[in-house]
């Protein structure tokens, strides 16, 4: 699969170790920043913690889910 090249926006939001909500029009990598995020969180994760990604609807969480898995 090819190494996806992020904008310094979306480094930013990939990076931090913040909160937040990710919204952008369609087609503008939105669930490539999560799925990267949440490699990284999964990647540190200490004993204690945990990822949680919430979605709008069934279909983004099984595409979320489907590409989390495919890039582990």
């Amino acid at each position: 699969m090819p190494e996806i090249q992020f904008t310094p926006d979306q480094v930013r939001a990939i990076e931090s170790e913040a909160n937040m909500v990710i919204t952008a029009c369609p087609g503008s990598g939105k669930t490539s920043i999560i799925v990267e995020k949440i490699i990284r969180e999964v990647e540190y994760l200490k004993p204690y913690q945990g990822v949680i990604g919430i979605t709008f609807t069934v279909k983004a969480s099984k595409e979320l889910k489907k590409k989390c898995k495919r890039m582990v």
